[in-house]
């Protein structure tokens, strides 16, 4: 397994823009870190294994043909199950829909047009109602730094993603403290 997973988002950018590393590496180096750290933590609702490699091949094809590369050129992000990605279902942490998104809300669109590659969707408490994440959908998800303790909520699954690297980015929603909590529980910046 390569190490770019250890590496910020900037820095991941910056050497993807650059021809110094390639997205698809990168994304191939992030989906191992998901493999081998997400079995126990429970961050992930869903791998989009397929699809991430597939998004980071195209900016790699698209860099060599000479696009301009983007501010997130390469950038491996998980996206909180509250936000809509393109054929997906939103579950907002439960089992109420079933109905794919039939395209990618706003901020997921905005990523992913600044260079990013969407590696997968992340737990979440059901519809953030609590301030730690578990659901009868998804089961616990933990603190990589204490497993028996909650990383917070309810963005609780990005936080982890980003704290152990499995992403180097992560988007989630604030209400009442929903990224604020896991952030400060996982050790990261929200």
């Amino acid at each position: 397994m390569g190490q770019s997973w250890r590496l910020p988002g900037a820095e991941i950018a910056r050497r993807v823009a650059t021809g110094e590393s390639r997205a698809a590496d990168v994304v191939a180096d992030h989906l191992a870190r998901v493999a081998a750290v997400d079995p126990e933590l429970n961050a992930f609702s869903v791998v989009l294994a397929y699809q991430a490699r597939a998004e980071a091949t195209a900016r790699d094809r698209a860099l060599a043909d000479g696009s301009a590369p983007g501010a997130l050129a390469g950038v491996p992000v998980v996206v909180k199950e509250e936000l809509a990605v393109e054929g997906l279902v939103t579950t907002f942490g439960g089992r109420g829909n079933s109905t794919p998104a039939a395209e990618d809300s706003e901020v997921v669109r905005r990523v992913r047009s600044a260079g990013a590659v969407v590696l997968g969707k992340s737990t979440m408490p059901e519809f953030g109602a609590f301030p730690y994440t578990e659901s009868d959908a998804y089961g616990v998800t933990r603190n990589p730094w204490s497993p028996g303790h909650t990383p917070g909520g309810s963005s609780g699954g990005t936080a982890v993603a980003v704290a152990t690297g499995m992403a180097a980015v992560g988007l989630g929603g604030d209400g009442g403290g929903s990224i604020r909590i896991p952030a400060a529980a996982c050790g990261c910046s929200g």
